[in-house]
């Protein structure tokens, strides 16, 4: 099945981002600073208050969760030419309970697969990959977001398993380059995986 083509995928979401490159960049630098503070005040207070440490790491998951909905939204909303801004980073709340439960759940079955030789993880990691933005945008359940992610995903495992290792490998380069170039990587793969469950939801739909 040639549904999409990773090298087209990558060059209309570089397109996208480029026209508006600023915006992007500051997207992505609020996304950083806002989890690395996080993550900082938790190391910093884990050791000499853990009940502290404990208190902050789940509002770390809150915000994570918080950002993670935000940046999918608003990936959605560019590839549709819909207005966006910063804020919208913090607005995606009303999912909240469902796209942590399906987190967690997706995590857990990439968790236990993994420790089954390893390749079980990284097949359900794949499959269930398009889990979020099927969350979000047919406001699906926890459970049936997943399923619907291993039912679009369906035969197309080896280049969706590429695809994602390039996607890495360009958000490596981007830490490589003085960690600037992340700025711009992170939305890039996000554009061109959200672009790639849009062209995969169609198929499946047709």
């Amino acid at each position: 099945m040639n549904t999409f083509s990773i090298e087209k995928e990558l060059i209309q979401a570089w397109q996208l981002v480029k026209k508006d490159w600023k915006f992007f960049a500051t997207l992505s630098l609020v996304v950083v600073l806002v989890y690395g503070i996080s993550q900082f005040l938790i190391e910093f207070f884990k050791q000499d208050a853990p009940l502290l440490g404990i208190l902050l790491t789940i509002i770390s998951l809150v915000i994570y969760t918080i950002l993670e909905m935000g940046f999918i939204t608003i990936g959605l909303n560019a590839l549709d030419g819909k207005p966006k801004k910063i804020a919208d980073l913090f607005r995606t709340t009303k999912p909240f309970w469902a796209f942590i439960a399906m987190s967690t759940l997706y995590s857990l079955m990439v968790l236990i697969g993994s420790f089954l030789l390893i390749l079980p993880g990284i097949y359900l990691y794949v499959m269930g990959s398009m889990a979020g933005p099927l969350l979000l945008e047919r406001k699906l359940g926890p459970i049936e977001a997943i399923k619907q992610s291993f039912r679009i995903t369906k035969g197309h495992f080896w280049k969706l398993l590429w695809f994602s290792i390039v996607l890495t490998l360009i958000n490596i380069l981007g830490v490589l380059l003085l960690g600037v170039g992340l700025l711009l990587s992170m939305p890039v793969t996000l554009i061109a995986l959200l672009s790639v469950y849009r062209k995969l939801a169609s198929h499946q739909a047709s």
